[in-house]
């Protein structure tokens, strides 16, 4: 984030602050076992940025986020700082390289990952069918975000809300047809 309001000579002031956010990224990471015990920590590849595309658009991103801020009223009426991209840049003359370094250093998560555990045929490599069970297993559901085909486009919470509900239905439909039968 290239501008910063809300600190002036060290105390904190009202002010706001403007995130870019890739909320639909076309890198794509995945998870790896360690082993075979359920108790190992696996190993997760986050793959940030791998496409190109990805730091374009976050580039393009933060350089349309800096020229908002620049603008009246928000210019006038918040004392905006800017944060430092690079030592050897000031203001206007920031590279593209700059920018690139700037980003892969700084880079966060907004620690909603989804898609890993996908929902679709295992033949195009779903890992759960339409009522969440996991392939080639029995009375094992996964009922978060992972199973999510793609990442949505805001906040996973209410998606991954509607998951849980629908999961208590499809439990209580199969307890319930289990036990007529």
């Amino acid at each position: 984030m290239p501008l910063q309001p809300g600190l002036v000579d060290g105390l904190n002031v009202d002010g706001i602050l403007l995130w870019s956010i890739l909320n639909v990224p076309s890198s794509v990471g995945y998870l790896e076992l360690n082993s075979n015990n359920p108790f190992d920590q696996p190993r997760i590849h986050l793959n940030y940025f791998e496409k190109s595309d990805d730091l374009y658009r976050m580039i393009s991103s933060l350089k349309l986020s800096r020229e908002i801020l620049k603008q009246p009223p928000m210019s006038t009426v918040y004392n905006v700082k800017e944060i430092e991209i690079s030592d050897k840049t000031n203001g206007d003359d920031i590279s593209d390289e700059d920018w690139e370094k700037f980003v892969l250093e700084k880079v966060l998560t907004t620690f909603h990952p989804s898609g890993t555990v996908k929902m679709a045929p295992e033949s195009n490599g779903g890992v759960v069918n339409h009522r969440l069970q996991v392939y080639g297993t029995k009375n094992l559901r996964v009922v978060d975000a992972s199973i999510f085909p793609y990442i949505p486009s805001g906040n996973t919470n209410a998606p991954t809300a509607m998951v849980a509900w629908r999961a208590s239905r499809l439990i209580i439909e199969d307890y319930t047809r289990k036990n007529s039968l």
